[in-house]
């Protein structure tokens, strides 16, 4: 199963993997970004050609804080119930 990526990163996986999406981009960059969720932000950062704010802004896409794990903690083993002596 394919990872699905989403924000400016996944918008500019897709302009390199979809042929058709790269041919409208060229034709009208602002109204596509729009239509593909791209935030004001990013548009305005690849409109403006700024390299440095676009490599900052997919660089904190990646630096967000941790999930908690998905895996739990293995518990601490339980002590075993001492058993009554067997009656004779």
């Amino acid at each position: 199963m394919a990872t699905v990526r989403r924000g400016l990163s996944g918008f500019l996986v897709r302009l390199g993997d979809e042929p058709d999406l790269f041919g409208e981009y060229t034709k009208n960059r602002d109204s596509i970004m729009e239509r593909e969720g791209v935030t004001p932000a990013d548009r305005a950062a690849i409109l403006d050609g700024d390299l440095r704010e676009i490599r900052a802004r997919l660089k904190s896409e990646y630096s967000k804080p941790e999930e908690p794990p998905t895996i739990m903690e293995p518990e601490e083993p339980k002590p075993k119930p001492e058993s009554e002596p067997e009656a004779e």
